[in-house]
């Protein structure tokens, strides 16, 4: 497993972000698993109930093995993670995901806090030129929050998305690092 050493760690007016340990594990333990949740951000669905330790260790190692991931930790305690993924160094662009657990936290702000020195270590310490994000179409939250980052919705991918037993549409945006240097 790579460990992912090498990112800076950010501290925000909220928020500490910094590489995944080992010792996160209980408190992703203690955020437990929500299908809903893990349909909105894309991930695995398949996990058993209830959500044990190994869970909990294959979450966090999944974070320590990629490269320019972040655990979001909000008054001490692990709430999160935010990422860029898909880096592509040809043609300057990434995409970022943003995952919040604790639903007490949900709606004050703290996912665009998260994103924000992300998104400005992507356009300068990265170099990008343009950062994605893939938003289920039901997700209303989601695309309000990258919305009000600025990106721009660019396309729509039909029955991209795997959810239960059907398919959901994703809704494709994009954000640029001249419109990012214009906020």
């Amino acid at each position: 497993m790579r460990l992912s050493q090498d990112i800076p760690q950010f501290e925000t007016a909220r928020l500490l972000l910094r590489r995944a340990v080992q010792a996160d594990v209980p408190g992703r333990l203690a955020l437990g698993y929500d299908r809903d949740k893990q349909v909105i951000y894309g991930e695995d669905q398949t996990w058993p109930d209830p959500f044990g330790d190994h869970l909990a260790q294959r979450w966090v190692n999944d974070r320590m093995a990629e490269r320019w991931t972040w655990v979001m930790v909000y008054d001490g305690r692990l709430i999160g993670s935010v990422k860029l993924h898909s880096l592509n160094r040809y043609d300057n662009r990434a995409d970022v995901g943003v995952i919040l657990l604790d639903d007490t936290l949900q709606g004050i702000g703290l996912a665009a806090e998260a994103l924000g020195p992300v998104l400005q270590y992507g356009f300068e310490a990265l170099a990008l030129h343009r950062i994605g994000a893939r938003i289920l179409s039901t997700n209303s939250r989601g695309l309000r929050l990258f919305d009000r980052l600025g990106f721009v919705q660019e396309g729509r991918e039909r029955n991209s998305a795997r959810v239960g037993d059907g398919y959901q549409d994703d809704i494709l945006l994009g954000l640029l690092a001249d419109d990012w240097a214009q906020e």
